[in-house]
């Protein structure tokens, strides 16, 4: 009976140190995984980093030039329609003349309110286009900044713009809940002029 008691008793041991083995290395691996370096976090101002840009700056004057064209061209357009209606004035009502000059002023008409409809939506496309060009290049240089630097990520600092002053209650939370920073710290790294700059 006293080896079995010994072997069992040897075993036991064997198994104790085992597990305290086994728990000190968890404690080691655990405390190794713990010992993380801090992230390494950058702010930006999106909206001055795409205005300030150059390549922005470019889109929209060629934006405004089209649009001083399209101006020019309902100008045109609505000196048709005053010509035309100064010409119907002079017509007696009724006649064949006055009726069909009364056709085609309406047709002028109309023709220059879809002309401005459409300038002003080719204009509004066009400066959601390049918005969104230059969006997608900021994004390619924040890329580039990130793998550069060794940042973790940069976050759009959005405590820059101000709320409306003037909005109803649901506009309100819609600009809220749209925010996703509420505090930044003033020292944080800020990478916007360097996007600005890239």
């Amino acid at each position: 009976m006293a080896p079995r008691r010994l072997r069992s008793d040897v075993l036991l041991a064997a198994v104790a140190v085992a597990a305290l083995a086994a728990a000190t290395m968890r404690t080691d691996a655990t405390r190794t995984a713990t010992v993380v370096e801090p992230a390494r976090i950058a702010v930006v101002d999106l909206e001055r980093t795409i205005t300030s840009s150059r390549e922005y700056e470019c889109l929209i004057e060629a934006i405004d030039q089209r649009g001083a064209t399209l101006d020019r061209e309902a100008a045109a357009m609505r000196q048709e329609v005053e010509d035309r209606q100064a010409e119907l004035e002079l017509l007696t009502p009724g006649t064949d003349a006055h009726e069909q000059a009364s056709r085609e002023a309406l047709r002028l008409v109309h023709r220059y309110r879809g002309f401005i409809e459409y300038a002003g939506t080719a204009l509004r496309q066009q400066r959601s286009e390049a918005l969104a060009t230059i969006y997608a290049r900021v994004r390619e240089s924040a890329n580039d900044l990130v793998t550069r630097d060794g940042l973790d990520v940069i976050f759009v600092d959005d405590t820059v713009v101000p709320l409306p002053a003037t909005a109803n209650e649901e506009e309100m939370m819609r600009q809220i809940s749209a925010r996703r920073m509420l505090a930044v710290r003033r020292n944080a790294i800020d990478v916007t002029d360097q996007l600005v700059a890239e």
